[in-house]
């Protein structure tokens, strides 16, 4: 009876050995490991003190992608996600589809991954704590990344030369502490959107990346502690900023303009324009524009400068709070100044003798408090509008100023109601 006792039991030892070794093979590149990024629930044993142990569960799965083959398989409940470097290069593989994955904590892409891959959607991710992408990756397709509400993350990385033709850089409504973006990432990214990112406190940026937006939002961004865009947003036109501490301090950097060049060439993230005085413009240099300064915040003009520019004009710059013209300015041709609808804008002063030949001043619709205009300037102007200046308290005008012409129509036109387009 002994003997055929033992007999089962070795019969049943085999059919466990099989039945582990079916399971095994069922769960392809799934392994199992710690907490992903904690510490394990062991004690020290001679102490026989706890550690302290994360409120995450340990021995969490982790969905590792040896081949490109592995991505077609779906583990729904893994907590980690790993990709090895070179993996996804097929163009069939141009979409993943991440609400499947509900409980994941991780997700790390190793370099040179999915060349074609349209875009990448985090959204609702709840328990995601990590993202981190490798260097090239995401290469060869035009696509948008985009993290919403994913209230768990607080860490994103992204190796250069990655998203290169990524179109939309999104980031919503998450908790996250760091972001950091490699050299010659979202070259050709025209938008850019960081909103309700509190928690936020390091946000680095390597040159060469977020080259070409054009527009660019950073609303609620209150507790940087860190910030480096390197010569991101050098082509940005549309500018939405509130609340956003550093990145709203990084946007009062100072440009000093010495030619033309210089003028046009400048970052429009810079905030200070500084032209210095009889800055060298050529003879023929007839027009000026500063809209391309998306930010600008002040305008200092030097003595003597643009003498035969025939016109200049400050609207809608949103962010705008102060224009200094020096004397002998737009000295030397005919023209015409308008300031419209700079609702930030507080003082404007234009130097002795300048704009003497100019026809049309407008200053309408903007917060200045304080305007100073030298003597000599605007000596032949037969239009004056100073319409809706609600908070303006002190007006100074020099002597000669908007004397007109004689055998002319002179126009004045002073209120503080709306007036007319300008």
């Amino acid at each position: 009876m002994l003997v055929e006792l033992a007999g089962k039991v070795g019969s049943m030892s085999g059919m466990v050995d099989g039945v582990t070794k079916s399971v095994a093979q069922s769960h392809v590149n799934v392994v199992e490991m710690s907490v992903l990024g904690g510490q394990n629930g062991f004690t020290n044993m001679e102490e026989d003190v706890a550690l302290p142990i994360e409120e995450e569960p340990t021995n969490e799965n982790v969905f590792v992608m040896e081949e490109t083959g592995d991505f077609f398989l779906t583990h729904e409940t893994t907590e980690g996600i790993v990709v090895k470097d070179g993996v996804g290069n097929d163009e069939v593989v141009a979409s993943w589809d991440m609400d499947l994955y509900k409980t994941l904590r991780e997700l790390v892409i190793g370099d040179g991954c999915f060349a074609y891959m349209t875009g990448l959607k985090l959204h609702d991710l709840y328990v995601l704590k990590k993202v981190e992408i490798g260097r090239e990756c995401f290469s060869m397709a035009e696509g948008k990344l985009e993290v919403v509400s994913c209230v768990n993350l607080k860490c994103l990385k992204i190796g250069s030369d990655s998203c290169v033709e990524w179109s939309e850089f999104m980031m919503t409504y998450c908790a996250v502490e760091e972001i950091e973006i490699g050299d010659g990432c979202f070259v050709n990214c025209e938008k850019i959107v960081l909103r309700e990112l509190r928690p936020l406190k390091s946000l680095i940026i390597d040159w060469n990346t977020f080259l070409n937006v054009k527009d660019a939002t950073f609303v609620i961004i209150p507790n940087l502690s860190q910030v480096s865009l390197g010569n991101a947003f050098s082509a940005v036109e549309t500018v939405t900023m509130s609340n956003a501490s550093l990145i709203e301090q990084e946007s009062r950097n100072e440009v000093i303009v010495r030619n033309r060049k210089e003028l046009y060439g400048a970052s429009h993230f810079n905030g200070r324009v500084i032209i210095t005085c009889r800055t060298c413009f050529p003879t023929f240099f007839a027009s000026v524009d500063f809209s391309h300064f998306a930010v600008l915040c002040e305008l200092i003009i030097g003595d003597g400068c643009f003498r035969n520019v025939k016109g200049f004009e400050l609207r809608g710059k949103k962010y705008l709070e102060k224009v200094e013209i020096g004397s002998g300015c737009f000295s030397k041709s005919k023209g015409v100044m308008k300031v419209v609808e700079c609702v930030k804008l507080k003082h404007l002063s234009i130097g002795n003798d300048s704009c003497v030949g100019w026809s049309e001043f407008v200053l309408r619709d903007c917060a200045v408090e304080e305007v100073e205009i030298g003597d000599g300037c605007f000596v032949n102007c037969v239009k004056t509008r100073i319409v809706d200046l609600v908070e303006l308290r002190e007006l100074r005008i020099g002597k000669d100023v908007f004397r007109g012409r004689k055998n002319a129509k002179n126009e004045l036109e002073m209120r503080s109601g709306k007036g007319r387009e300008g």
